[in-house]
């Protein structure tokens, strides 16, 4: 297979790959989705570092994953991919997808998005209705609950 493809240092293959200004037009969502993806990957510094730090994973259901990168230091990130129908696994068993301590999970981004040309994402409390919609990644940031420290 690898001499099926074409040299990747070759200038010609680079050219070859270059989007047509006039598809990003054409499919300007889907550019909205890449463009975003990678300014996200740019600017958390969580998924920045991802590659020096393998993430946990956990399969959720026959066409639906997780994926948590743990870091002490700014907070955990959990990405959640659904790629079959609206996924209901009440009650939650997975334990990478609960919070961290004294915090829970704020939604970062969505591939749902109305700038995708999704429908947007209702909220999703994994402590009372963990239904994961179908179709979708999405990718959640922990936050730290400061009202629960004042309680202490």
């Amino acid at each position: 297979m690898a001499n099926a493809l074409p040299n990747p240092g070759d200038p010609r293959t680079f050219h070859a790959c270059q989007l047509d200004p006039l598809e990003r037009e054409r499919a300007s969502e889907l550019s909205a989705l890449h463009r975003d993806l990678i300014a996200l990957r740019r600017s958390d510094p969580v998924l920045s570092t991802a590659g020096r730090h393998r993430p946990e994973g956990a399969v959720l259901g026959p066409a639906a994953f997780l994926l948590r990168y743990v870091d002490w230091e700014r907070g955990d990130r959990l990405l959640v991919v659904n790629l079959d129908c609206d996924l209901d696994f009440t009650p939650a068993r997975e334990p990478l997808i609960a919070p961290p301590f004294g915090g829970g999970w704020r939604l970062e981004w969505s591939s749902e998005s109305p700038e995708y040309g999704g429908q947007g994402t209702r909220p999703l409390d994994f402590d009372r209705s963990p239904v994961v919609p179908g179709a979708c990644a999405l990718f959640f940031v922990a936050e730290h609950d400061h009202a629960a420290d004042s309680q202490d």
